[in-house]
Formats: C-alpha cells, structure tokens, sequence
C-alpha cells in the first residue's frame, strides 16, 4: 500500500502555473498507472512533464495495482475520480462517518462508475471499538473494509488492546 498525497506535489503545481489541484491529482493518478504499464511514458501536462520516463520492474498485478482514493465527505470531486479507479476511503467531520453518508458517498461513486468496471471497495475508519452492529450497518451501505482508527494521539495501550482483540467478529 502506498499513500500518494498530491498536497505533496503543490510547490510543483504552483511553479508549473497549475492553479487547480483536481487537475493535479488527475495529471498524478493518470503518470503513476500510466508508469506501472513498464511502456515508457511522455506526459505534458500543467503540473508534470515526463519525456521518456519508464518503471521498471513493473507491478505483478494486472492491470495494475488497485487505486483507493481517500475524500472528506460532503467533497464529490474526489469521489468522481475514485469511480474512475478501485475504492474510496471517505472520511467524515467527526471521529467516524456514519453509515448514512457512506451509502451517500457510494452513490456519487455509482452514478460515475462503468457498470462493469468491476469490484469496488470502500474503506471505513472508525476510532471507536467494532461492535456486531456498527459493522452490519457499514456492510449494509457498501463497505469492504474496516479499520480500527486510534485518532491524532494514539496510545500504545489502546493499539495493543486492539491488536489483542484479533478482527473483530460479526454475523450476517
């Protein structure tokens, strides 16, 4: 897993004169899968320029790594992209998005996503522990995945409780 954080590209986006940072993270997810491709990549846009540029080896899944991109719910651009892409991991104003704006937040997804463009996953945080009920309610809005979140100032002993604890348990 790999966290690419286009706030990390700004100063180059400001010196390039690119003044939108959706087309920032664009220009970044289209060099990055176009690199993995192993095919040498020539890109021209406001932000990057490559000439030539190739990776090498090239990742072993096919077509690529999958993609997630994370958003802070109510922001649909980001959400427009990901349907592009493999997964969403959104994010709420408080310590854990609610089940009711996850199923708001898939279904921006839906409605810019190709029907057959295959399985899609949706990641969820929450720092409080999992309980049977919060994890059906999460799976009954669509998502994949959940991870335990600790907040801004984890405590060793709360991350070690939880790792204790092993995955949480749930019956459909």
């Amino acid at each position: 897993m790999a966290e690419v954080t286009v706030r990390y590209w700004a100063g180059a986006r400001d010196a390039a004169g690119a003044d939108d940072e959706r087309l920032s993270a664009t220009s970044v997810l289209e060099l990055v899968t176009a690199l993995w491709t192993g095919e040498p990549v020539t890109h021209g846009g406001p932000a990057f320029h490559l000439d030539g540029g190739q990776v090498r080896p090239t990742p072993l899944q096919a077509p690529r790594p999958p993609v997630w991109l994370a958003c802070v719910w109510p922001n649909r651009a980001p959400l427009r992209r990901a349907a592009r892409y493999d997964g969403v991991f959104p994010i709420g104003a408080g310590d854990s998005l609610p089940a009711a704006d996850l199923r708001a937040a898939l279904a921006v997804v839906a409605g810019h996503r190709d029907p057959d463009a295959g399985p899609f996953d949706a990641a969820v945080a929450d720092h409080d522990p999992a309980t049977p009920a919060r994890l059906a309610e999460l799976a009954d809005a669509g998502a994949t995945w959940w991870l335990q979140g600790f907040g801004e100032r984890p405590r060793a002993a709360d991350v070690q409780a939880a790792a204790g604890a092993g995955p949480p348990q749930w019956a459909r």
